[in-house]
């Protein structure tokens, strides 16, 4: 395996991911062209180049793999049978298959159809495997696009392989030594001996390549202006051939531009912009319209002339109205560049204004945020405050029940101290009583007479000093006692002391036995 540059497949990889990127709005056409001359140097391998592109088809990202599938069918329409070949292999097809599966996003599963299609027609006769994944999958009722004769026109030329095995130059027959080295023409493939550099505008109109000389001649050698009436001639001779053709090619034209204006008329939106730029607009898009209409014509017809000889098998070489055709549309590229560069200044404002608009709407849906975070914030608050009130209100409620506990409690604590309090007077006022009746009754009892003072034999009984005394109880509803008398009513604390008294009366005052006066003692 040969070694590959390392400038050329980083610039392959750059461009790569350049025009495959999820950022772009549309298909970047001058990185695809790019591209594509950097492919046709050889410079990159073919299955180097398949690898990345199936890495890219197995993005996640569906933008990426549109652009992708948009690349490839650059990549297969220009850039000749080493891509072809490496492309019709049958792991790859198998892979690609699958993409155009139910799964798959719409517009990537019609591309897939597509190209498959396209294949088919255009290099089915070559590679076998193309029209058989066809058949297949239209056997299995897959939707194919309609197919249009434009689309499957490929470009299968290389450069000119290298002729091995001379060891003589083919324009001097000058043998090859150490000091003269062969070298490998890039556009007719002979060896030669000759340094003559130049850029071969079929592969790489930009990079200069070995030659020989008179590839080097044919190449940097203008086009005399006598040829251009010619060309004329040889086109209106073309021209009666090319009729069917070109009323195709019209025809196609005038459906492509029916479809945009349709697309335009459902998705157009009025912009209103100042006068001045939008008469600037105005005059940028009737100058590119002018200069587009010029360059398809041209195109058409360079087509359409490279159809012709490959039908009729003549060398292209050898025509002068393609070689013609090629010049003009040479010097049509700078102003392509220009036009480019203008749309793409033009996108990067719309672009830019896209920006403003995604971040006004994101500062928007941040205010609506941050409104809505307020109001749940506030909402908190007030739910906050009614608890708090709620808390507050219960909290008093629990201290005026204790406060009206404490009072009752206090006022049962006066109640008893005055119920106590009133016991006690009672008390007093029943003692003060009691002793105002022992005061009354020891005032009212009569004297002691000689009969009682006397002394009496043991056998006679000595008259009672109560003896007149009833001992019967009058007594009231209220447990008050009436002294037999009749002088003092008596209470239950003045009884016990009268039934004393009584005791004491019958008993015999001196000792019985002991018939000796005593001294009688009273109290």
């Amino acid at each position: 395996m040969a070694q590959i540059p390392l400038t050329s497949v980083k610039l392959f990889d750059k461009l790569l991911d350049k025009t495959t990127s999820p950022l772009l709005l549309d298909v970047d056409w001058k990185s695809i062209v790019e591209l594509c001359d950097v492919i046709k140097t050889q410079q990159v391998e073919s299955k180097y180049i398949i690898q990345a592109i199936k890495g890219k088809l197995h993005h996640e990202n569906p933008h990426v793999v549109l652009h992708t599938l948009e690349c490839l069918e650059s990549i297969m329409k220009n850039c000749g049978d080493s891509i072809h070949k490496e492309l019709a292999q049958k792991d790859f097809m198998d892979d690609f298959k699958d993409f155009a599966n139910k799964k798959s996003p719409e517009r990537i599963r019609n591309k897939v159809l597509q190209l498959i299609h396209c294949w088919s027609h255009g290099l089915g006769s070559q590679y076998q495997l193309f029209t058989d994944a066809y058949t297949q999958m239209k056997a299995k009722n897959y939707d194919f696009p309609l197919y249009k004769e434009s689309e499957a026109m490929f470009k299968t030329e290389n450069a000119a392989s290298e002729q091995r095995g001379y060891r003589e130059c083919f324009c001097c027959q000058q043998v090859f030594t150490a000091v003269i080295p062969k070298h490998h023409c890039r556009a007719c493939g002979n060896l030669f001996c000759s340094s003559k550099r130049c850029a071969v505008p079929k592969f790489h109109k930009d990079r200069q390549v070995r030659v020989c000389e008179s590839c080097y001649e044919k190449l940097t050698t203008e086009i005399p202006t006598s040829v251009l009436p010619s060309q004329k001639d040889s086109r209106s001779e073309a021209n009666e051939d090319l009729q069917p053709a070109l009323v195709i090619s019209q025809s196609e034209l005038d459906e492509e531009k029916k479809r945009q204006k349709n697309d335009a008329s459902e998705n157009g939106t009025i912009v209103n912009e100042p006068e001045n730029l939008s008469l600037k607009q105005s005059d940028d898009d009737d100058e590119i319209d002018q200069f587009t209409s010029l360059a398809i014509e041209h195109i058409n017809n360079f087509k359409l002339r490279m159809l012709s000889n490959q039908q009729r098998n003549r060398n292209i070489s050898t025509d002068t109205a393609v070689q013609s055709a090629f010049v003009v549309l040479q010097h049509l590229h700078p102003e392509l560049h220009r036009f480019m560069k203008l749309l793409d200044n033009k996108r990067t404002c719309y672009e830019t204004l896209q920006d403003k608009l995604t971040q006004l709407k994101d500062a928007r849906e941040a205010l609506n945020a941050l409104r809505n975070d307020h109001y749940e914030k506030k909402q908190q608050e007030a739910f906050e405050r009614s608890r708090q009130r709620q808390l507050q209100l219960a909290q008093t409620l629990d201290f005026m029940k204790q406060k009206k506990q404490e009072y009752l409690e206090y006022q049962q604590q006066l109640y008893l101290q005055r119920s106590a309090q009133q016991e006690l007077e009672m008390h007093n006022r029943l003692e003060q009583q009691r002793q105002l009746a022992l005061a009354r009754e020891q005032h009212s009892h009569p004297m002691v007479s000689y009969n009682s003072m006397q002394i009496h034999p043991p056998d006679v009984q000595a008259p009672s000093l109560y003896a007149n005394l009833s001992h019967t109880k009058y007594c009231y509803t209220n447990n008050h006692y009436i002294h037999p008398t009749g002088q003092t009513p008596l209470t239950n604390l003045t009884a016990p002391y009268i039934h004393h008294c009584q005791q004491s009366h019958n008993a015999p005052i001196g000792n019985p036995n002991n018939h000796d006066p005593h001294l009688i003692m009273f109290n």
